[in-house]
């Protein structure tokens, strides 16, 4: 569904520090010798907390005053080791949270408590923290095992950095691609 002017396609998320942005974008270089891949642009590179999609500004509403709600305090996040969703047919590859996972999976749950029955049903798969690097446009025979070796070289630690705030984002196209526009940043004590 295409968003209309009186909505917004949004979601909830940790921004990346540059320098891990960096130590990211090594990574996929790397990783680009794989296969046909599209890869997250750079600078959009975060950890989704809660995807809500396309809401009504009265929904919206309800979000932001969610999001002003949390008294989380900062936690350190580090990021590594590479994986992938889809089993056998992987489909989304990422980046894996080695620390502060517990946190996230805390805030992502405080924010669907308290806007359950407002914006989203409560799903039923369970939340794995994670940095999407790339979607797999298509399949490979043995992807799965390319991918599985590829990971197991880069199992280290890229970095660590302190989550000091979760913010709330609209995505909008402009150019052919996909912006990622801050809307409320919500700081932790």
């Amino acid at each position: 569904m295409k968003p209309t002017d009186d909505r917004a396609r949004v979601f909830t998320a940790i921004d990346i520090p540059d320098e891990i942005k960096g130590r990211v974008y090594d990574r996929m270089e790397d990783l680009r010798r794989v296969g046909t891949i599209r890869f997250v642009d750079t600078e959009s590179l975060h950890i989704t907390l809660n995807f809500f999609g396309d809401l009504n500004k009265i929904q919206l509403a309800h979000v932001i005053k969610a999001l002003n709600n949390l008294n989380e305090t900062r936690f350190p996040v580090s990021l590594g080791g590479f994986d992938f969703f889809g089993g056998r047919r992987p489909e989304v590859i990422f980046i894996g949270v080695m620390e502060g996972a517990e946190d996230i999976r805390s805030i992502h749950s405080k924010l669907l408590d308290s806007l359950e029955g407002i914006v989203i049903p409560r799903g039923t798969n369970r939340f794995v923290p994670h940095l999407t690097v790339g979607r797999v446009r298509q399949y490979q025979k043995n992807m799965d095992k390319i991918l599985s070796g590829f990971a197991a070289m880069h199992s280290d630690n890229i970095g660590t950095f302190i989550c000091d705030r979760i913010v709330l984002k609209k995505s909008e196209f402009a150019s052919g691609k996909v912006v990622h526009v801050e809307l409320q940043r919500r700081l932790l004590l």
